[in-house]
Order: C-alpha cells, then sequence, then structure tokens
C-alpha cells in the first residue's frame, strides 16, 4: 500500500467541495482502499481507481461506501474477478445517480457479469457499460442480452475482447434488434471456433437491415486476409469481413477473434 493513502484519506474526509477524484496507479491496494473508502464525501460524483489493484477485499470495502451521488466509477485494471464483481454488484444497486461504469481489463467472467446485469437494473439513468477485456463467457449471453433490452437508458456496452462466442452473440444482436438500436452493442474481439465462420456469416447475410434506414442486405462476405491481433503461431487462415460502408464489421480468424459492433 500507499504509506500517503492515510494522509490522502484524512485530507478527503476534510474537503467540502471535491467532486472528482482521479487516483489512477496509485498504489492504493485493498488496504489503502479499506482506509479511503469510509472517507469519500458524498457529494463525490466522479471515482476513477484505474490499476490499484484493489481485488475483493477493496471491491467489498468500496461496494458499502459508495457516494450516493456518484455519476461515474472507473475501475479499470484491477484484478476484479467474479466474488469482486458480484460484490460491488451489491453496493452499485444504491447508486441512482450512475450513468457511466467501466469495468474494463479485469477478469471477470460469466458469473460476474450476470450480477453486475443484476445489479444494475436498480440505476435508473446507466448509459455506458464497459466489461471490455474480461473473460466474459457465452453463458453470460441471456443475462446481458435481457439487460440490453430492458435497460432502457443504455446508450453504450463494450464487451469487446471476451469470450462471448457464437451463442452470446447471437443473443445480444437480438437483445440490440429488439430496442431498435438503441443501444450500441460492442462486441470486438470475441473467440470464435473457426468452424462457426459459416454459422456467424449465415446470421449476418439473412439480416434485413432496413429497420435502420438503409434498404438493402447486408453485402456478401469477403474473404481477405488480417492480420491484426495474430499471435506468436499464426493461424491459418484469416478472414476479414466488412460492409464498406461500416453498417457491420466483423473480424474472425481460427485463433484470434470475431470484431463486431451492431447500433
Amino acid at each position: 500500500m500507499n504509506p500517503n493513502v492515510a494522509m490522502l484519506a484524512s485530507a478527503v474526509a476534510k474537503t467540502r467541495y471535491l467532486v472528482h477524484l482521479d487516483l489512477t496507479g496509485c498504489a492504493i491496494l485493498s488496504s489503502g482502499l479499506a482506509l479511503l473508502s469510509p472517507k469519500l464525501p458524498p457529494q463525490l460524483r466522479v471515482l476513477i481507481l484505474n490499476q490499484n489493484h484493489i481485488a475483493l477485499e477493496g471491491c467489498t470495502v468500496l461496494s458499502n461506501h459508495l457516494p450516493p451521488k456518484l455519476e461515474r466509477l472507473s475501475l479499470q485494471g484491477n484484478r476484479i474477478d467474479d466474488d469482486a464483481a458480484t460484490a460491488l454488484a451489491t453496493g452499485l444497486a444504491l447508486c441512482g445517480a450512475l450513468t457511466t461504469l467501466e469495468l474494463g481489463m479485469n477478469q471477470i467472467e460469466e458469473d460476474g457479469a450476470t450480477a453486475l446485469a443484476a445489479g444494475l437494473q436498480a440505476c435508473p439513468i446507466l448509459q455506458v457499460l464497459d466489461l471490455a477485456t474480461n473473460a466474459i463467457g457465452p453463458k453470460a449471453g441471456k443475462a446481458l442480452g435481457s439487460f440490453v433490452e430492458t435497460k432502457m437508458s443504455l446508450r453504450r456496452l463494450d464487451l469487446s475482447r471476451n469470450a462471448l462466442g457464437l451463442e452470446g452473440f447471437v443473443q445480444l444482436e437480438q437483445a440490440v434488434d429488439k430496442t431498435g438500436g438503441q443501444c450500441e452493442v460492442d462486441l470486438r474481439f470475441n473467440i470464435v471456433v473457426h468452424s462457426l465462420y459459416d454459422a456467424v456469416c449465415k446470421v449476418i447475410q439473412s439480416r434485413s437491415i432496413s429497420k435502420y434506414g438503409i434498404d438493402r442486405k447486408v453485402p456478401e462476405v469477403d474473404r481477405t486476409f488480417y492480420e491484426e491481433g495474430v499471435g506468436a503461431e499464426e493461424p491459418d487462415e484469416i478472414i476479414y469481413v466488412e460492409d464498406s460502408e461500416q453498417d457491420h464489421d466483423l473480424v474472425l480468424s481460427p485463433r484470434v477473434s470475431e470484431s463486431m459492433m451492431w447500433t
């Protein structure tokens, strides 16, 4: 823990006008957050604690002391797993002013994502949820799809760089379809097995997008090579699918990912 955290906590407790607190990369750790959280002022609107390794213990403490007027909470790169996300979801359910939650670059899987979707239903004006670069699998697709359908305030859900696969992809695509595209869902770089390529393309090509004001079908698939995201062992084939007018953009490979953003 940063030895200055205790001093910081004392200073924060005495301020009357602090509304924005950014402590990115300050080595707060769970032990430091245990000191800081109870001192957070009730008028605080923005709290950024990225890259502080707060994990389960820190999320549990923070969940019990989230300021009631908090509008934005950013906890990216903190080793938050399913248990930590579940603990955090309990406190977030009481944050009625929350509009933005950023939990990218953590270790959240299906159970954590499902718990967050349930807890955040109680946040009436939530607009942005960032869960990019986690380990969310296909079993969370149903809960997240339902979240998109029912959370009418939501405008952006970032699920890029997870492991939703075809099952999660389809469930979320259907959810966006039911809402008329009011929420942008980013599904870029989700792990897809190469054998599912034709199934994914079938979903895309059979979809009429006239409902979005464009009276035509998605164009034919163009198979070319696309090198972004390739690991040390190059796959046998990389497939790039793109609509030139950016209505749909899909990247697939045996070991790399699918890139998909529905709006």
